[in-house]
């Protein structure tokens, strides 16, 4: 996967995802927990972008087909 991200980074992402860090902080979450979180925010964020794209190709050939029906 590369290098790690800042700890920085990782809390940015997890904010952005709604979890307020003060909250998340008074579990005394070690680094590792945080990284874990990330990864699985990361990997969400890319499902939900798959599912997205196939969406969209889903609708492209249905628009397609009923073209070709016309």
């Amino acid at each position: 996967m590369g290098e790690n991200p800042s700890l920085e980074k990782m809390w940015k992402v997890i904010e952005s995802y709604g979890i307020k860090r003060a909250i998340f902080e008074n579990s005394n979450p070690t680094e590792e927990t945080i990284m874990q979180l990330y990864e699985m925010i990361e990997k969400n964020r890319e499902k939900n972008r798959d599912d997205v794209t196939i969406k969209r190709l889903k609708e492209f050939i249905e628009k397609m087909n009923s073209r070709n029906k016309s």
